[in-house]
């Protein structure tokens, strides 16, 4: 059966979790990955045990077949040339693999490797990608993308999935733009969420009916029905690992639901696809084509020369410098660079190297005035993103990340905290992944006392099972932490969620009735809805900006709630009726 759609490996879903679990790979290298003891592969075992070390490694490893699980995770280090199986049936990881895991640029190696990922490959060859065939693979996934992207302006995760995965031959792209427009104008004359969602997903199922239909034509009528929505929603998987693995490259963005080309990567972006780039032919020679994909300073750039990038190291240094200059207070360190001749006299990998220390130190500044421009931002646009993140992945890129940037926006704009959040953001500002694992979402930090606030998408039996426990766990942590200081500060945990079901509020109760140990004491964690919470934004713009006292009034009156109620039922209802008396109370002390 021939294949229909070029693909991005899920796993791992997120190409930062790339690295470390590459170098765990690399400790087999010279190993036969085939070799078989007792019935089963020996090699291939011993990674799947090395994934359960790693801390970052979130999948899971089959108990039936580990092997299988060693084999799926090394797909994506074989695409795009990080790492490969020698004609002698041994582990090599490239040159590219090497860097990878070094941690130097990896968003250069990224984009490096993207740019040479093609189809066929020695990885995706032979019948099923036949490049001879007219209308079969030909194609370079990522340059192809970013030609359609440069010409209509940014593509949805569904836009990928329906218009771009099934593009197997690279080029043509007038003719992409143009269904991908007809699909939009459509879809602009329909009202109301309902249709346009059953609109979207009919034009996805129909294109994908067509796109499987040798497949699936001698199946039954419901059988090909499932077949073709199974198509659909793995699609949508796959999609979204593209948008992932295209944005860890630097040279592209999401705004909400579209990945895009920020403005400061523009001519970036031209200069690549003015190279014309094209799949080579000798992907057939494993050694020959791993030693060009696995070389990580191929292809060479237009733009990358040491005149290119001291002039780009100096715009961010003067940058830096003047910016900084306005938050005198801020803990940033700023290089001092005196004589930038001595610069410029630098190999090309030297420079390269400051270059990326000062964008980093730039994105630390960056961030000082993005929230000083939110601090000043309309409230309205913070509660119309909330609308977007609960109508879902049509209107945002992904919800429940989208969720933790937007409370981050509203924390920094209701109140003086500093506020910490854990998630990641790319250099637009734009939330690109979730808090790690064993970390809270939001910190925010007062004189005299802190805010762990924890949010959730989650609804019903899910958001009990699933947040509970974390949740407590990363409040009561950092509440063992903060009492370990020298002076200590009055830790809150806040949880936000659409609606706040009642096991979960239960769970809260009982954690706040317990002297835990561990945590240093009970632990309280109040729960409010997402409605509860705008209407806090709301009211904020009524008194223009809550003070330090204001936010430690509204907390003290929470724990009282807490204290006074006999049931948790009671609670939810108490803290309604505190935050009504407090709300008065603020508007006197504002008059």
């Amino acid at each position: 059966m021939l294949r229909k759609t070029w693909y991005v490996s899920c796993s791992p879903r997120n190409p930062e979790k790339i690295a470390p679990e590459l170098a765990l790979f690399a400790t087999l290298q010279g190993k036969r990955w085939n070799e078989t003891a007792n019935g089963r592969k020996k090699v291939q075992l011993e990674f799947s045990h090395l994934l359960e070390t790693c801390p970052t490694f979130e999948g899971s490893i089959s108990d039936k077949d580990p092997a299988f699980s060693a084999r799926d995770r090394v797909k994506p280090y074989k695409t795009f040339g990080f790492a490969y199986i020698d004609p002698k049936g041994k582990i090599v990881i490239t040159p590219a693999g090497r860097r990878l895991i070094s941690g130097v640029r990896p968003k250069e190696v990224f984009l490096k490797q993207l740019l040479k990922w093609q189809y066929p490959s020695f990885q995706h060859r032979g019948k099923e990608y036949e490049m001879e065939k007219p209308n079969r693979f030909f194609t370079l996934p990522f340059v192809d993308t970013l030609a359609v992207i440069r010409k209509i302006g940014g593509l949805t995760k569904r836009e990928i999935a329906m218009f771009m995965l099934p593009k197997i031959r690279m080029g043509n792209v007038n003719q992409t733009t143009d269904m991908i427009g007809g699909f939009r104008e459509k879809l602009g004359k329909i009202k109301g969420r309902v249709p346009r969602k059953r609109f979207i997903q009919t034009s996805h199922f129909n294109i994908y009916k067509a796109l499987y239909r040798d497949k699936v034509r001698y199946m039954k009528k419901r059988e090909a029905v499932e077949e073709v929505w199974k198509k659909v929603r793995n699609s949508m998987d796959v999609a979204d690992a593209t948008i992932r693995h295209f944005r860890y490259t630097g040279l592209l963005t999401v705004k909400e639901a579209y990945l895009s080309v920020p403005e400061s990567r523009i001519r970036d972006v031209d200069a690549i696809l003015s190279m014309r780039l094209r799949p080579v032919n000798f992907y057939p020679d494993v050694v020959k084509f791993y030693r060009y994909i696995g070389d990580p300073d191929i292809p060479v750039l237009p733009f990358e020369s040491s005149e290119e990038f001291v002039k780009r190291a100096i715009a961010a240094y003067d940058y830096v410098v003047k910016t900084k200059s306005k938050y005198p207070t801020e803990p940033i360190a700023i290089p001092v660079i005196k004589d930038w001749s001595e610069i410029k006299a630098l190999p090309l990998d030297e420079i390269k190297d400051i270059l990326d220390s000062l964008e980093t130190v730039k994105l630390k500044v960056e961030k000082m005035v993005f929230e000083e421009q939110v601090k000043f931002m309309d409230r309205a646009m913070i509660i119309e993103m909330y609308d977007k993140i609960l109508a879902g992945e049509e209107e945002v890129f992904d919800p429940p990340v989208y969720f933790e940037w937007n409370t981050y926006r509203a924390i920094v704009a209701i109140d003086n905290a500093i506020v910490l959040p854990n998630f990641v953001m790319d250099e637009d500002h734009q939330p690109v992944s979730h808090a790690a694992g064993n970390k809270p979402d939001l910190i925010a930090e007062f004189d005299d006392f802190v805010v762990v606030t924890e949010v959730t998408l989650q609804t019903g039996k899910r958001q009990y099972m699933v947040e509970r426990e974390p949740v407590v766990d990363h409040v009561g942590s950092y509440q063992k932490e903060e009492y370990s200081r020298k002076s200590p500060r009055n830790v809150f945990g806040l949880f936000i969620a659409p609606k706040v079901v009642s096991n979960t509020v239960n769970y809260f109760f009982i954690s706040a009735k317990t002297d835990t140990e561990e945590y240093g004491g009970r632990v309280l964690v109040i729960p409010i809805e997402l409605g509860e919470f705008i209407d806090l934004i709301k009211f904020s713009g009524q008194v223009e900006k809550f003070t330090q006292d204001d936010i430690k009034q509204l907390m003290l009156r929470f724990s009282k709630a807490f204290e006074e109620a006999k049931k948790p039922s009671d609670w939810r209802k108490l803290l309604m009726d505190y935050m009504e008396d407090w709300k008065r109370s603020v508007i006197i002390d504002h008059k």
